[in-house]
């Protein structure tokens, strides 16, 4: 069994320069008191809004821990900012119409 722990709100973005990709700013510090625990059972899979302040500790079992990212946006009408980290160079074709 697991803890994850959970707390609202975008505080900054990722974003892409001519450096490569980082935070717009600086990790901000939280209130641990503001965080509500999540018991999590080994093995579950756990899919988290982008806007979702979370946080776990530290992996204490000799195993790892696998975190994947998926990202899944809406394009109709969908506008990516100028310097959005996951802007791609080339549009792809939809997979479907609608």
């Amino acid at each position: 069994m697991g803890l994850l722990l959970l707390q609202e709100g975008l505080v900054r973005r990722f974003i892409r320069g001519e450096d490569g990709v980082y935070f717009d700013q600086p990790s901000p510090s939280y209130d641990q008191k503001d965080f509500v625990p999540i018991e999590v059972k080994a093995g579950s899979l756990v899919v988290i809004h982008g806007d979702l302040i979370h946080q776990s500790f530290e992996n204490q079992s000799p195993n790892s821990r696998h975190a994947y990212s998926l990202h899944v946006v809406d394009t109709d009408g969908c506008k990516w900012a100028e310097d959005n980290w996951i802007k791609r160079k080339v549009e792809l074709e939809p997979l479907y119409a609608s």
